[in-house]
C-alpha cells in the first residue's frame, strides 16, 4: 500500500503547484471522491498532509469510533463543561483562531471517539472538568472561548477507513 502510495505521490510531484519565493507552503487536493487526500508542496517536495472530507467541508483523521474506523472532523477536542454537573459538554478554543464547527469526545475506557457539532462561542468565568466523578471548577482564561455542543453526529455516516501494512 505504501509503495503505490510513495509512487503516486512521485508522479503528482509534476502535476500539481509548486511553491514560489513568496508561498513557501502549498496544499493542494488529492482525490475525486468524498473524502480527498490533502499534500503540502515545498520547494518541489511533495508531503501526505491529512484527509479533507468534501462533505463536511473539513479536515478528518481515521480514529476508531463505535462503528470502528472512521474519518472524522475534529476542529477541537472535547471534555470542557460550562455547568457545575458536568453536564453541558464543549471545547475551549483560544480567542481569534479558526471557529470550530467539529468537536471530538474520546471515552477513556474504550477509546472509541464520538463527534459533535458546536454552536456559538461564548465567554466564561469558570469552566469545569470531571475528574472521575468529581465534576471540578477551573478559571477560564480572558482570552479563550467556550463552544457548546450541539447534536453528536452518527459516526456510521461517516466515510469508513482502515489501517494496511
Amino acid at each position: 500500500m505504501f509503495k503505490n502510495f510513495a509512487l503516486a505521490m512521485l508522479l503528482l510531484a509534476g502535476c500539481v503547484g509548486v511553491a514560489d519565493s513568496r508561498s513557501p507552503l502549498i496544499t493542494d487536493d488529492m482525490g475525486s471522491g468524498r473524502i480527498v487526500l490533502e499534500v503540502q508542496i515545498v520547494d518541489g517536495v511533495v508531503r501526505p498532509y491529512t484527509y479533507y472530507d468534501t462533505m463536511l467541508s473539513t479536515r478528518c483523521y481515521v480514529l476508531p469510533t463505535a462503528s470502528g474506523l472512521r474519518c472524522i472532523p475534529s476542529d477541537a477536542n472535547l471534555g470542557y463543561y460550562s455547568d457545575v454537573g458536568c453536564t453541558k459538554l464543549g471545547a475551549l478554543v483560544i480567542e481569534g483562531c479558526t471557529v470550530p464547527k467539529f468537536g471530538v469526545f474520546t471515552a477513556p475506557a474504550c477509546g472509541a471517539n464520538r463527534v459533535f457539532t458546536l454552536g456559538t462561542g461564548t465567554k466564561l468565568a469558570v469552566y469545569y472538568i470531571l475528574h472521575g466523578a468529581t465534576c471540578a471548577p477551573y478559571a477560564v482564561s480572558s482570552d479563550h472561548v467556550f463552544y457548546p455542543t450541539v447534536s453528536e453526529i452518527d459516526v456510521s455516516t461517516l466515510a469508513a477507513g482502515a489501517y494496511s501494512h
